[in-house]
């Protein structure tokens, strides 16, 4: 079975740019509509992620989403800021990226 079977939430990214003719940054809508999952880290995870477990989660998507460290996550009310991203692939051929995400930053 395909992980993106277990995609159940779709969320957007910002990423911080630069605003033209200034040295002012500020965030804008990088991708919209990215199929994804969100799971809380197990408190061993977030302790060695360097995050704390109540606010530290795990997003799951394709390869071939726009993610980078520091963007944001969008999904409704709540606000993740991107800390890692990684590319997996398991035995039978799910390659995906896993994201480390903490909440309300």
């Amino acid at each position: 079975m395909s992980i993106s079977a277990f995609y159940n939430k779709t969320v957007s990214t910002q990423r911080l740019t630069v605003v033209a003719s200034s040295n002012k940054e500020i965030f804008s809508t990088n991708e919209a509509a990215i199929s994804c999952a969100i799971h809380p880290l197990s408190p061993k995870e977030a302790l060695s992620s360097g995050g704390a477990f109540f606010n530290t989660f795990k997003m799951f998507c394709a390869v071939s989403e726009d993610i980078e460290d520091k963007d944001r996550v969008i999904d409704g009310s709540d606000t993740y800021t991107v800390q890692s991203v990684a590319i997996f692939d398991d035995v039978v051929g799910n390659t995906h990226k896993e994201i480390v995400l903490t909440k309300g930053e």
